[in-house]
């Protein structure tokens, strides 16, 4: 791939290995090296970079999303979805919708985190590891191309 066919990629090229950090339960961790690109520009993100998760506490059966986002080096965050009943998701079939990205990052990936009904789930205190808790880890690969930057129409 070319300099002008990355021109305008916004993504990660390999899979961060998003999952509970090791030692403070209560982030996440890229356990992997991980290449990224934002608008074309090449950015790098060490391997065992932690990601402390901020946000609106999670009460007993709710459930939420963390998008974590990356500006390269150890510039991190994660920005919380709205936090949605545990009956909505399951009973009604609703989703979850993905929070917007901040300006200047990269989405890497996302954490979904629920509760159960005896739980509940402070950001940036509550170990994720607590039995009250569930969490799943997904990785973004690829990426985005910002077609207004190339040139290309984007629709009407």
């Amino acid at each position: 791939m070319d300099l002008q066919t990355l021109s305008g990629v916004t993504g990660a090229f390999n899979a961060a290995g998003l999952t509970l950090d090791g030692s403070n339960k209560e982030n996440v961790t890229f356990t992997n090296a991980t290449e990224l690109a934002l608008n074309g520009t090449a950015l790098s993100v060490a391997a065992n970079q932690e990601v402390a998760l901020t946000g609106t506490s999670l009460a007993a059966s709710q459930t939420c999303v963390f998008l974590i986002c990356s500006a390269g080096g150890t510039s991190h965050t994660a920005v919380q979805s709205e936090i949605v009943a545990n009956s909505d998701l399951t009973d009604r079939g609703l989703a979850i919708q993905l929070p917007d990205i901040p300006e200047g990052n990269v989405p890497v990936g996302y954490a979904k985190v629920s509760t159960n009904a005896s739980g509940a789930f402070i950001p940036g205190t509550t170990n994720l590891d607590t039995a009250n808790v569930f969490d799943v880890y997904v990785d973004f690969l690829g990426g985005i191309v910002d077609r207004a930057v190339q040139g290309v129409a984007t629709g009407a």
